[in-house]
């Protein structure tokens, strides 16, 4: 299984456009991968930005 998360600088969960990083659990190969958020700087569509990103890395 697969698990996004946006997080912020500290490591808190934040809501998906509002944290500056998103990371991806893998619970099956127990692995962990981070990325820049791609909506956290945009001024429009920025939840968009981030599903779209989550589904092409899902």
């Amino acid at each position: 299984m697969r698990i996004a998360a946006t997080i912020t600088e500290k490591g808190y969960i934040e809501k998906l456009p509002d944290g500056p990083h998103i990371v991806i659990f893998d619970t099956e190969k127990n692995q962990t991968e981070k990325y820049d958020n791609p909506g956290y700087r945009l001024k429009e569509n920025r939840r968009s930005a981030v599903v779209d990103f989550l589904f092409e890395k899902m």
